[in-house]
């Protein structure tokens, strides 16, 4: 492994962890200035939940090469539509509030899963 790309892969970590910690902040004040204020403390449970089942899955799934794209595309999209959804949605949140729990987990799950590849291809020396 080259220097070049060990210090490719410690700045994708950097980055997509920073636009999960942002994406994270923003889910939570949202939540607790348009919904009510204790379902920003479920949205820090969320972004735990989302943080530790791609580390997990990936434990147990063979690695493939072909995660890294279509997990860091889904991701990008993702996060902004999440937020928006949030936003714009939010007189729906009694009836749907497992979808808003899938919107606030899948766009964190993803981008972790990103990491978590990112992180398992520096160790194996991909």
């Amino acid at each position: 492994m080259t220097q070049i790309s060990v210090w490719r892969n410690y700045c994708a970590i950097a980055l997509v962890s920073a636009a999960v910690i942002f994406l994270q902040i923003a889910v939570t004040r949202v939540l607790s200035v348009v919904v009510w204020y204790h379902w920003a403390f479920f949205s820090i449970s969320l972004a735990m939940l989302g943080i530790g089942a791609p580390g997990v899955w990936l434990t147990f799934v063979n690695h493939r090469e072909c995660w890294l794209g279509p997990s860091l595309l889904a991701s990008a999209v993702l996060v902004p539509g999440a937020i928006i959804a949030i936003v714009n949605a939010t007189h729906f949140f009694r009836e749907y509030s497992i979808l808003f729990c899938l919107v606030c987990l899948l766009p964190a799950a993803l981008a972790n899963c990103v990491v978590s590849d990112v992180i398992c291809d520096h160790l194996l020396g991909r």
